[in-house]
């Protein structure tokens, strides 16, 4: 009919720009070369999806053998199959005073914060979306969570005030666990505010 024939000649159409860029694309990553990087200058990055874009365009380019974000493990950094949880927490007191702020994403050996297993949160193994259990104690939030704890056990100081958490993925269940009650129990004082990608964590509510 008239209509398939249209809809095959727009869908040939999109498929030689489709090509055409791949390879365009293709020869520039070629001509790219790797971008020494220092970590220490990323900081006070906000928990946004702002700060998100900031953390990628700050480690773009990098060794993804030493920077790596997912399964790129070679070469300048592309962000080409971002599988790893970046996360983002900033703790503020009442009185306005920025007590931490960091950013992680998951797994060992990371960018961003490493975590504090000292502090005595409890991570338990659950599955990914693809169905693989692992202890979810290399996850973005719990290390970031953990230091944060840690740091108002040593300043042996109450810390009143809000944290905040931006978390790009949705929150596992061992991270759900130290982020609503564990985090909670151990700072008392703090008022929580969860986003997943700019949204309202529902898991809070």
């Amino acid at each position: 009919s008239k209509k398939a024939a249209a809809t095959a000649k727009v869908d040939s159409a999109v498929k030689l720009r489709v090509n055409i860029a791949s390879r365009a694309l293709s020869k520039y990553r070629e001509h790219q070369t790797i971008r020494s990087i220092d970590p220490s200058l990323l900081s006070d990055v906000p928990p946004s999806i702002e700060g998100y874009v900031r953390i990628l365009d700050f480690h773009r380019l990098s060794d993804a053998a030493r920077y790596s974000f997912g399964r790129q493990l070679e070469g300048p950094q592309h962000f080409t199959d971002i599988r790893r949880n970046v996360a983002i927490l900033r703790a503020v007191s009442n009185d306005g005073v920025q007590v931490y702020s960091g950013y992680a994403v998951s797994g060992e050996g990371k960018p961003g914060a490493v975590g504090c297993p000292s502090a005595g949160l409890t991570a338990i193994e659950c599955a990914e979306r693809l169905g693989e259990a692992y202890l979810r104690d290399s996850d973005a939030e719990y290390k970031l969570v953990s230091e944060l704890v840690d740091l108002v056990d040593r300043s042996q100081a109450q810390f009143q005030g809000v944290v905040t958490i931006w978390s790009k993925k949705p929150l596992c269940t061992s991270c759900t666990s130290v982020v609503y009650r564990q985090l909670p129990a151990r700072v008392p004082g703090v008022v929580l505010r969860v986003l997943v990608d700019d949204e309202e964590d529902e898991a809070g509510a």
